[in-house]
């Protein structure tokens, strides 16, 4: 962990690279207008030592049976608005098997 100004530059620049590549921004100096910004940061390197995925191929049930699973839970939960969102996803329903 660091709260260098530079360093913290230097991880925000890495992360615009990385997630908006071939964008072209003003370099991050601890300087005007971003030097109070940047000591207010901490930049951090993680290792990641597991991991754990789960893949979905398809959905698990029809979409209708999911809406309809959907307004049986609202129903029974029963909070304030929840009646108004099942007849509304009930009406949706309807239309859309016609």
């Amino acid at each position: 962990m660091s709260t260098d100004p530079g360093h913290v530059a230097e991880a925000l620049r890495r992360l615009l690279a990385t997630y908006e590549p071939g964008e072209q921004y003003a370099p991050l100096l601890d300087a005007e207008p971003y030097s109070a910004r940047l000591r207010r940061l901490a930049a951090l390197r993680l290792t990641v030592v597991q991991t754990h995925a789960k893949f979905k191929v398809g959905p698990a049930a029809p979409p209708e049976d999911a809406r309809e699973r959907t307004v049986r839970g609202l129903r029974a939960r029963n909070w304030p608005g929840d009646a108004r969102a099942a007849d509304i996803i009930e009406a949706a329903i309807r239309t859309a098997g016609r």
